[in-house]
């Protein structure tokens, strides 16, 4: 397990370095000032379960390979600065129980792979006005709860 988050760290995360881990469960480098892209590495990391990186400065795109962890439970990617969309890949993680991308440039449809994922808790992608997510409710199997703060 990895928990260093809050620890005023800096630095770039390294993919080569990141793929040593692969026994790896947990990713918790939240609240710290990682920058650069995420490494598309991670998706080497079958063990995770959890991946928070949340309260950083993280860039770039969403790197394909994180929808290969089909273990992954909660991934906590808010409050970076994240471009591109939600892959329709994410249809795979069927083992993800939250998903937190907010505060982030990540713009486009929600995909409709969404409604694959049975045990999805907590779906907070579009709670502020720097997101532009689109749903249309007709398409999603699942119930969401929305709240909406003015």
């Amino acid at each position: 397990m990895s928990y260093l988050g809050n620890n005023a760290m800096s630095g770039t995360l390294m993919g080569g370095e990141l793929s040593s881990f692969i026994s790896l469960e947990v990713l918790d480098l939240s609240s710290n000032n990682i920058n650069g892209k995420l490494p598309s590495e991670i998706g080497m990391l079958l063990n995770l379960t959890t991946i928070e990186l949340e309260k950083n400065s993280l860039t770039g795109t969403i790197p394909l390979q994180i929808f290969d962890l089909s273990n992954v439970q909660y991934i906590k990617i808010n409050q970076n600065e994240l471009t591109g969309n939600l892959s329709p890949l994410i249809g795979h993680l069927k083992s993800l129980k939250e998903l937190f991308t907010s505060d982030n440039s990540i713009s486009g449809t929600l995909p409709t792979e969404i409604g694959m994922l049975t045990e999805i808790g907590k779906l907070f992608s579009f709670d502020t006005n720097i997101m532009l997510l689109y749903l249309d409710f007709s398409i999603y199997e699942c119930s969401l709860k929305i709240k909406c703060r003015i």
